[in-house]
């Protein structure tokens, strides 16, 4: 089964979930992409190396992740 995976936070980002689920789902034979924002929890500001463009193609432990434009505010 193809899944997205549309979630507010993501790796780098400090979150419990994220990469380890999607991980787990394609453990199990799913097609698992991901939507996120760019990376700013919790300070609110962009992490160094990334800057806001309309999205970012990544792979990270081979799980297709596209980052997109989105206002954060600290």
């Amino acid at each position: 089964m193809r899944i997205l995976l549309l979630t507010q936070f993501f790796q780098p980002e400090p979150m419990f979930k994220g990469l380890p689920f999607a991980k787990a789902l394609r453990d199990l034979g799913h097609e698992v992409e991901v939507v996120t924002g760019f990376p700013n929890y919790p300070g609110g500001r962009l992490y160094p190396g990334y800057r806001i463009r309309l999205w970012k193609r990544d792979v990270i432990d081979s799980i297709s992740g596209n980052a997109v434009g989105a206002l954060s505010q600290p």
